[in-house]
């Protein structure tokens, strides 16, 4: 199912590992999370050969989000679109240890996205040094940021629009409850992280108001994780890949049920 009017705002498909070359994270840094590193020459070459690899598939326009010599593990270094109108959506980025394809406004579906990315990993693969590229990735990550903005939400409060409309029990307990002037004026904030089938872990998490560019509503992120090593094939990336999506999918049709008109149906695939 496709919507005319999607509150998504922002889909990342994000792979993490540690590059062979890479300094060991500091002592109190959990796995995944950036930290500065001293220059590294083996780096800039994997920086110059993907993009000098996306310039040949026509990504020919690259930009430096970091230093020429400075890098943070697990943060992105560089940053490469394409001219070709059907990917001037798309971005792809890459760094130490990262690398991710990230979908911007106007979004049509997965299935328009997904070729696009995986042929930003492919990029990817292609470009590792040879000391990584037997190397699983220990991060496969999609994230889908929706934001509910009036013309979904309506004259709805938040905790009506998410309790009655997305299906969320949110209930204060009686003691606050008591002491509260109004519920409507309750803002909100949660997060579940949930166990899915497939070795995947989903989080999802939501800001009742929250600003996201120029959008201004009910924020909701849908995250989904492998909780194993992934291989450094497309086919077993792409299953991971798929699954997540899959997941995320199930989640938004499901939680959205009672305002897709709202958001104005337009097909039988998200």
């Amino acid at each position: 199912m496709q919507f005319q009017n999607p509150p998504l705002v922002e889909l990342v498909v994000e792979l993490k590992w540690a590059a062979a070359e890479a300094i060991a994270s500091p002592r109190g840094i959990p796995q995944g999370m950036p930290y500065p590193e001293p220059p590294n020459i083996a780096h800039e070459k994997f920086l110059s050969d993907f993009r000098q690899l996306a310039a040949e598939s026509d990504w020919k326009q690259s930009e430096r989000l970091m230093p020429q010599g400075f890098s943070l593990h697990f943060q992105p270094a560089l940053r490469i679109r394409s001219d070709d109108p059907s990917r001037s959506s798309i971005l792809l980025q890459v760094g130490q240890g990262v690398f991710s394809a990230n979908a911007l406004r106007p979004y049509k579906n997965w299935e328009t996205f997904w070729p696009i990315a995986r042929e930003g990993i492919d990029l990817l693969l292609k470009a590792r040094p040879e000391s990584e590229r037997l190397q699983p990735f220990f991060g496969a990550n999609v994230t889908y940021i929706d934001v509910f903005e009036k013309d979904i939400v309506g004259e709805l409060s938040e905790p009506k629009f998410l309790r009655d409309m997305l299906g969320f029990g949110l209930e204060l307990p009686p003691s606050v409850k008591k002491q509260v002037i109004s519920e409507d004026q309750v803002e909100i904030q949660f997060s579940y992280k949930v166990p899915l089938q497939d070795e995947l872990e989903m989080r999802l998490g939501v800001n009742g108001n929250a600003v996201w560019g120029d959008k201004k509503g009910i924020l909701m992120s849908t995250v989904v994780s492998s909780q194993r090593s992934v291989l450094p094939e497309l086919k077993d990336i792409s299953a991971v890949f798929e699954a997540s999506h899959l997941a995320i999918r199930r989640t938004f049709v499901g939680l959205t049920e009672r305002v897709h008109s709202k958001m104005v149906p337009i097909g039988e695939e998200l």
